[in-house]
């Protein structure tokens, strides 16, 4: 009797793998492949880094998004193994052989150097970590264990580095070797505050989107490079957008970016300072931006501000004069025939454009900020965008202002200082107004494409300042919207002048909206060497006494008008207000104005506005108080017990409307009185004994 024909008799590869049904295979890289991807669901390109995966959808989804060509492949086999073709070894294609050979060393070339560049990476972070042993011991560096030592082990000093050297020695390096190769061009790698003071978030902004399975390759590869302390309080969060130098909050989509408020300081002043509004028009084009700090380089005086706004009006032969404000921000002050814009007298020129920081912008300079000596990290580039104004005046600086009921005089800024990691900030733009923000722990790492200058850099950037509860604000209003470029980043703690600011990531969907500065000892240092002088600029270190307080705009009725708009509820928190949103967050107690619906009655309104004064304006008053915000709309105090200043940016958004329709509302009463003839409902009588509250409750929204 015949011997049985079987897949072994052919020369195929069999699969000895329990409940296998499968055919032979032609070849035992079929066979390896099998093996790996049907019972050990690992990745069975060679070269390829994955991890074993917990599903077999998983891993052919892997195969599909990583691994186009091997998984074309891969299709073929199941099919010829569905028609039972096996009779004979698979016909591979030469091309095909050949493109699968080099991409089988592409893969091994980029796994080694992979692994040499982690080594690399690793001892790069020992050397500096001993280094500093050596410093901080005197030259001798700390054994970790030595024989007949008793008591506690001492810990290892890569267990016990900072994160700030562990990220800039261990992992920043790593990343920018290898992110141009997995993401492309134009990415930028930054690291920010968690939910917890422990945890931290690492950013990567990419222009394209970035596969999952690509993300979790790199999530894994920065974790392995992290020493075991930071592995567990260390997060990932992927991004599409771009840094722009300068609607729903947030921005739905490219088409759709991000709204941005109205601008809070617009107004025109007899004398400018920093945050004022400036620009010009050039052939039919408006230009706006923000005014900086003024400096005096040699024995002239001038205004820093950013060079980008005006690069390409400062390319003509001609002198390039900047007003202030700019005729965009003007123009509806003289299209409503306001009188006070309307002299002859003022003058709107502050001065001609008088040298910048280069013919583009594609300049750069070598930092020496502290932050890279202490971090021993070889100074990186940063970004240098500024230009001087010539200026009529010395006086010492302050940030702008709105007069307030409890205003003190203001301190001038007359020192520089270098920047302070995590410290809080605060600058005045011409659009965001006056506002506070948080320094950045690490310098961002932008890449050459996405900064605009064909060159790598690291920038310093302001974030959301505590306690992190607003994201909408900050993305429509922060520090750092259009029109803010420019901009002077002030230490609040030590009042000194810390940075510039040139630019804000602009994207739509998921992702923090940092404001990206250059510390203005940089700055300095690049005036001093193209402008030829022997010393580094200073700033101005007498203002008079006169002159240290906020002031009102020249046109007083732009002013108010302003303060009257922002106090209005924008018709995005009404419809919030009106389906509900708000239930659970300002709305848990009863009556909470903060919350009222558009569809409510005026019924009650002047009992409501007492409830409001008792229970919000105290409060307030507390609040305000601490972070030093200050009130862009003219003085309408409630009393001399309850006088407050809100914030220019954050208006206090409360209705004095009911929050619901009662049943005798829908009807009217027969009063025999001339306000039921007019189809007005009488107020009851218990809150017309509050008339007082009521109206000062509307005066306090104009602010």
């Amino acid at each position: 009797m015949a011997k049985p024909f079987t897949p072994a008799d052919a020369g195929l590869h069999i699969c000895l793998w329990g409940q296998c049904d499968s055919t032979g295979f032609a070849t035992r890289d079929e066979l390896n492949w099998h093996v790996k991807r049907e019972h050990l669901l690992l990745c069975p390109v060679p070269g390829c880094l994955e991890s074993v995966f917990t599903h077999k959808d998983i891993l052919d989804s892997h195969l599909k998004f990583s691994h186009k060509e091997a998984a074309t492949e891969k299709t073929a086999r199941q099919q010829r193994d569905i028609h039972g073709i096996a009779t004979a070894p698979l016909a591979t294609p030469r091309a095909f052989t050949k493109r699968a050979g080099e991409e089988e060393d592409r893969l091994l070339k980029m796994e080694m150097s992979i692994g040499i560049s982690k080594k690399r990476c690793g001892d790069q972070l020992k050397s500096v970590l001993e280094r500093r042993s050596k410093r901080v011991n005197g030259g001798t560096p700390r054994a970790v264990e030595s024989p007949g030592m008793t008591g506690n082990r001492t810990p290892k000093p890569l267990d016990t580095a900072s994160f700030p050297i562990v990220w800039e020695h261990g992992v920043l390096p790593f990343l920018a070797e290898f992110l141009p190769k997995w993401c492309g061009p134009g990415h930028v790698i930054s690291v920010a505050r968690g939910n917890t003071p422990d945890s931290r978030r690492i950013f990567i902004m990419t222009r394209r989107v970035v596969s999952r399975a690509r993300r979790l390759v790199i999530a894994q590869h920065v974790r392995d490079l992290l020493p075991e302390p930071y592995r567990s309080t260390a997060s990932f969060m992927f991004s599409v957008g771009t840094v722009n130098r300068l609607v729903w909050a947030r921005g739905l989509s490219k088409e759709m970016p991000d709204e941005i408020c109205v601008p809070r300081n617009p107004f025109c002043y007899t004398n400018p300072c920093m945050g004022d509004s400036i620009g010009i028009s050039e052939d039919g084009d408006d230009i706006t931006a923000t005014l900086g700090p003024c400096v005096t380089v040699g024995d002239g005086s001038y205004w820093l501000v950013n060079f980008h706004p005006f690069v390409d009006v400062s390319r003509g032969s001609h002198p390039v004069p900047i007003e202030h404000p700019s005729p965009a921000d003007r123009a509806r002050c003289l299209y409503e025939k306001h009188d006070a814009l309307s002299s002859n007298s003022l003058n709107f020129r502050i001065g001609n454009l008088a040298a910048t920081s280069g013919f583009n912008l594609e300049t750069t300079r070598i930092s020496h900020d502290p932050y890279w000596e202490e971090c021993d990290k070889e100074p990186p580039l940063i970004v240098t965008d500024w230009a001087l104004i010539s200026a009529s005046t010395r006086q010492a600086n302050i940030l702008r202002k709105f007069p307030t009921a409890n205003q003190r005089k203001e301190t001038p800024v007359t020192l520089m200082a270098p920047v302070v990691p995590g410290a809080t900030a605060c600058s005045t733009g011409r659009t965001s107004g006056f506002q506070h923000g948080q320094v950045c722990e690490i310098p961002a790492y932008l890449d050459g494409a996405e900064n605009g200058t064909g060159k790598a850099s690291r920038e310093w950037y302001i974030e959301e300042p505590h306690p992190y509860d607003d994201e909408d604000s900050w993305i429509r209003g922060g520090i750092g919207v259009e029109g803010d470029s420019g901009a002077a980043i002030v230490d609040c703690e030590s009042n000194s002048l810390v940075g510039q600011l040139w630019g804000r990531n602009r994207y739509h969907g998921p992702g923090p909206r940092w404001a990206y500065f250059t510390p203005i000892l940089d700055i300095f240092d690049d005036i001093q060497e193209r402008c030829g002088q022997e010393r580094r600029p200073q700033l101005p270190q007498y203002r008079d006494d006169a002159d240290r307080w906020s002031v009102y705009p020249v046109c007083r009725t732009c002013f108010d008008l302003h303060g009257y708009l922002e106090s209005r509820r924008s018709s995005r928190e009404s419809l919030m207000s009106m389906i509900g949103m708000n239930e659970g967050r300002t709305g848990d107690n009863e009556n909470d104005l903060a919350s009222v619906s558009e569809l409510a009655t005026p019924k009650d309104q002047s009992y409501l506005a007492r409830s409001y004064l008792v229970r919000y304006v105290a409060h307030d008053e507390a609040t305000s108080s601490v972070g030093g915000v200050v009130s862009p709309a003219p003085l309408h105090a409630f009393s001399t017990s309850m006088s407050q200043a809100v914030s220019p940016g954050n208006p206090e958004l409360r209705s004095p409307y009911a929050q619901a329709l009662d049943d005798e509302d829908l009807y009217e009463k027969c009063q025999g009185t001339s306000e039921v003839a007019l189809g007005k409902r009488p107020a009851l009588h218990p809150p017309m004994a509050r008339v007082d509250g009521q109206q000062s409750a509307k005066r306090q929204r104009m602010v």
